[in-house]
Parts: structure tokens; C-alpha cells; sequence
């Protein structure tokens, strides 16, 4: 007899022994054992259900009930239990694709899991599935979960979640970003993470922050890749002004979110930036006509109040020209833009040394507040007297907020 045959003739013997007659009632066992009082047996469980779907991934598709108890341990009151679970989940998601859905939802929550253990798990799994998905939406929650946790009280989680964040973000390019031959490449690879990272400003509250936070340890003198880093990030500025000159996304919202964007690169590290690329930005200062012109205006006066300072003397033409333009929007604007304008205008008097204008600013709105201490402002035939007070007295608080004029005071 052929040896394909006796090696099919064993199988089917083998198939049907009691022992392989008897699978399914192993798996209710096991299945049973899951929903055990005792936390070890239930982890155990769960290690095993693993084995047993490495041999036979088909599992999953014989009993729906398999995945919905899996599922449920990740909420389980034990964390050996949870921890185990994840496991699981994870090798469900690899064996069959069409689970991912689910499961990743399982494991984004257990990202801010109460153990740090679980929460580590969970940054290694969502590392693998980032690398292996093709899906934009889950890739942004990916990358939002990570950078939450790089903000995570317990170190060694934070420290986790960085390096996992620098090796998904930033290390795939260190070895292009000195080579000429891979310049096609880089670019390719930039302009990709580039539009991520603004879709992901645009749809969660903290990317901000936490990105903020997050390449400022990236880019810092402890990091081991601080310099590639760097090239890296500057490299990823170039391709966001490149955008914004461009217009290639026109939507505002993606315009918006991507002027923020590059706000949080300028607080990280003033020096990724370009003279020219702060040319670039002038424009958004010069009027302001709309609500949506303010949004632009303001991430505009961020970018300039943290990378101003670190211009040349060369470049005082243009430092006059925003002084001027900043200057003209004062009335204009409200407490919060008022409050990142005095602090930009500060910034910029550090480099060209004029106070003298912001003594005539703050000598022009006091005179009037000194004035209006003999009207009545209770009465409402006073009404626009009041309300002229009130943006002279937001200006001068302004003033007082951010300019140190104490020397001055003569004047």
C-alpha cells in the first residue's frame, strides 16, 4: 500500500477513536471550566482553548458560544484571567480576520485596564495588529490608545507605550532619512503617517496633549534616537507645510486640524521649523473675517510665539511684519486669542527690543479704564460704555498676564 495511503488510513483511524468522537463534549468542558469560581482554572482554560484553536482554527466557526465567552473574560474580575483572555483574542483575530472587529474593541478597552500588566499586554497586541490591519479607522484608535497611555501614571507603562509609538512612528524611517535613493520612499511614508495623524486630531480630544507630550521625550537629549528622531520630525513638518501650501485636502476641518497639528510639532521642538515655512504662515494673521479665519489665526500665533525666539537678526523684517499684524488684531479678539497674542508679543519684543510699543498699548487702554471710574456703568443708558470698558479691561489684564512692564511704571 502506498504510504499517502497509510498516512490517510491512520488519520481516519484515528478520527474516529473515542478519544477524537469525544471533542466536543472536551471543548463544553472547557468551555465550562472558563465560567470556573477559581481564577487559576479559568486562565488555564482559556491557555488551553489557545491550543486547541492552533490545531484547528474551524473552532471558531463550529460554535458561535466560543468566541462570546472568550469575549466576555475580558471583562473578568480576575486579572490572570483578563491577561489570558487578550491572549486569546488576539490569536482569534489572526486565525480569522473577520473577528478583528470585536476583538480589537475588547482590547482597546482593556488598554486603560486598572493592572498594569494588562495594560502592557495590551500594548504589544495592538502593536502587532497596527502592523498587520489595513483599516484607517482602527489604526487611529490604535494610535490614540497608545498615545493616552504614554501619559500613564505607572512608568514602566508609559515608558512602553513611547517606545512602542517611536518604533510604529518614527524608526521605520531612520534608515531612509539620510539616503538620496530612498527619497521616493520616505516621502511616500511620511505623507502617509502625516494624514493620520491629522485625521486622528481631528477626531479625538487628547491627541493633542498627548502627542505634545509624547515627542517631547522622543526628541529629548535622554532618548538613544534623539537626533534620528529629529530628522525624522523634521522631515514630517516639510510635509505638512507642503500640504498646507498645496491644498491638496480641501476641507477647512482637515486645514484646521492640520495648522493644530503642526502646533504641537512647535512646542516639542522650536527648531524643526524653517524661516521660509514661517513666511509660509503670514497670511493667516493679516485678517480676520470669519470664525474659522480665528481658528487658522490662533494655531498660527502658537506656532510663532514658540519658534519666534530662535529666528536670527536676519529675520527682523518679518518679525516687524507679525508685530504689526498682531498688534492691529488686539481689539478684535477675545480672551483666549488675546491671551496667546500678548504672549506672542512678548515672545517677539525678547528679539526686537521695543517695549515702547506695548507701553503706548497698555497706556491707551488704561486711560479710558481711568476714565470710566466717574460714569455710572450700573446704568443701562450706559450699556456700550460698559461693554467698551470691559474690552479695555480684558486687554490690560492680558497685558499684565504676559508682558512684564514693571519698569516701566514712570511712564
Amino acid at each position: 500500500m502506498p504510504t499517502a495511503h497509510g498516512k490517510f488510513a491512520y488519520i481516519l483511524t484515528v478520527l474516529n477513536s473515542g478519544f477524537c468522537k469525544a471533542f466536543d463534549t472536551i471543548l463544553k468542558v472547557l468551555l465550562n471550566s472558563i465560567a470556573s469560581d477559581q481564577a487559576k482554572v479559568r486562565s488555564r482554560s482559556l491557555k488551553s482553548v489557545i491550543y486547541m484553536l492552533e490545531k484547528d482554527p474551524s473552532l471558531l466557526d463550529r460554535d458561535a458560544s466560543v468566541m462570546r465567552v472568550i469575549l466576555r473574560c475580558a471583562t473578568d474580575a480576575s486579572p490572570m484571567v483578563r491577561d489570558s483572555a487578550l491572549s486569546l483574542i488576539a490569536k482569534c483575530i489572526a486565525l480569522k480576520p473577520k473577528l478583528e472587529e470585536d476583538g480589537c474593541r475588547a482590547i482597546l478597552t482593556c488598554a486603560a485596564d486598572p493592572t498594569a500588566g494588562v495594560r502592557k499586554r495590551c500594548i504589544g497586541l495592538l502593536k502587532d495588529i497596527y502592523l498587520n490591519t489595513s483599516r484607517t479607522e482602527l489604526k487611529l484608535a490604535i494610535m490614540d490608545s497608545f498615545l493616552q497611555r504614554t501619559g500613564d501614571l505607572e512608568d514602566s507603562v508609559a515608558t512602553l507605550a513611547r517606545q512602542t509609538f517611536e518604533e510604529i512612528w518614527l524608526t521605520p524611517f531612520h534608515g531612509l532619512i539620510d539616503s538620496a535613493q530612498d527619497g521616493p520612499k520616505l516621502k511616500v511614508g511620511l505623507d502617509e503617517r502625516v494624514t493620520l495623524i491629522v485625521s486622528l486630531v481631528q477626531r479625538s480630544e487628547t491627541a493633542l496633549d498627548t502627542l505634545n507630550n509624547c515627542l517631547k521625550k522622543v526628541l529629548s537629549d535622554t532618548s538613544k534616537t534623539a537626533s534620528l528622531n529629529f530628522k525624522v520630525c523634521k522631515a514630517m513638518v516639510s510635509t505638512m507645510f507642503e500640504k498646507l501650501v498645496e491644498g491638496t485636502e480641501s476641507t477647512k476641518e482637515f486645514q484646521q486640524a492640520l495648522l493644530q497639528t503642526i502646533t504641537v510639532f512647535a512646542k516639542a521642538n522650536a527648531k524643526l521649523f524653517r524661516p521660509d515655512q514661517l513666511e509660509t504662515l503670514h497670511p493667516y494673521i493679516g485678517h480676520l473675517a470669519t470664525a474659522e479665519d480665528l481658528f487658522l489665526f490662533r494655531s498660527v500665533v502658537v506656532i510663532y510665539r514658540c519658534v519666534l525666539p530662535y529666528l536670527s537678526s536676519a529675520h527682523n523684517t518679518l518679525l516687524r511684519e507679525v508685530q504689526n499684524d498682531l498688534f492691529k488684531s488686539v481689539a478684535k479678539l477675545a480672551r483666549s486669542e488675546l491671551n496667546e497674542v500678548m504672549a506672542c508679543l512678548w515672545t517677539i519684543n525678547g528679539v526686537l527690543h521695543n517695549t515702547d510699543r506695548l507701553v503706548k498699548l497698555t497706556i491707551s487702554v488704561l486711560k479710558p479704564i481711568q476714565h470710566y471710574k466717574n460714569i455710572d456703568l450700573s446704568d443701562s443708558a450706559n450699556a456700550a460704555v460698559l461693554a467698551r470698558a470691559k474690552s479695555y479691561i480684558r486687554i490690560a489684564g492680558c497685558v499684565g498676564r504676559h508682558c512684564d512692564l514693571e519698569k516701566y511704571e514712570p511712564h
